[in-house]
């Protein structure tokens, strides 16, 4: 993979390493992320992920590099994975664990001694990558400074208790996982799928992190990690191959 990378490094053509490096990222998307065994574990990327702000409450900010949560002027991220994927992934086999993992792109170091807690929570209405704001889960129109939408939202519509939490501290990076497997196996029975919202707990104390988006680094943006038992997944390992100049 690297050498094909390289053949195109010259200088004279960045936007053509520029699309090998995007390509590159989505033929490894949903991918084992070890060698197959039973049970193993495949990675999904995010289809969608955007973050809401109380103080800007009718922007969006679905095509930003990163998610941020903080306290001041309440942000809160959305993230959604694709279900058909989700079910041909597990299909023929069965769940044994699912984990929302978040790669930290920043941490701000301003939390108190003793850390603070984000929670992930199950969104429970369909929302829009590019139109959601705080007060809408779809505006119909997000360059004026009013919601435009039947049904504002205000925050979010999500199940107030989280799914899983886990302590923020100053210091902390890379990889944060949520524990998501009980809303997994809910999707998989039949409940709708509408992703899951992830904010602090206690949105009043300090604290401030930057997640990737999908649209940040490659092999940084959020990803719903599967582990499956008895088959559920391509036992072939993905090959890249030189179709033309």
């Amino acid at each position: 993979m690297t050498l094909f990378l390289r053949m195109f490094s010259d200088r004279n053509t960045p936007v053509r390493w520029l699309a090998l490096t995007v390509l590159t990222c989505a033929l490894l998307a949903g991918q084992p992320l070890a060698a197959q065994g039973d049970p193993h574990a495949v990675a999904l990327v995010a289809d969608a992920d955007t973050y809401l702000r109380l103080g800007h409450p009718n922007q969006t900010q679905g095509n930003g590099s990163y998610l941020r949560i903080r306290s001041s002027g309440n942000n809160r991220a959305l993230v959604h994975f694709d279900q058909e994927r989700i079910e041909a992934i597990v299909a023929g086999g069965s769940l044994v664990t699912a984990q929302l993992e978040r790669d930290i792109e920043s941490n701000a170091d301003n939390w108190t001694p003793d850390g603070g807690e984000v929670g992930v929570h199950r969104v429970s209405s369909p929302w829009d990558e590019l139109l959601a704001t705080w007060k809408c889960a779809a505006d119909t129109d997000v360059y004026n400074s009013r919601p435009d939408c039947a049904d504002p939202w205000d925050g979010g519509a999500f199940d107030p208790a989280p799914a899983d939490t886990v302590l923020h501290t100053n210091g902390l990076s890379g990889w944060v996982q949520f524990d998501v497997t009980a809303d997994v196996a809910a999707f998989l029975a039949g409940s709708t799928n509408h992703g899951w919202l992830v904010k602090k707990v206690n949105e009043g104390a300090p604290g401030m992190v930057h997640y990737s988006s999908r649209e940040g680094a490659c092999r940084q943006e959020p990803r719903l990690v599967l582990t499956v038992s008895d088959g559920g997944a391509d036992a072939t390992s993905p090959q890249l191959a030189m179709v033309a100049p």
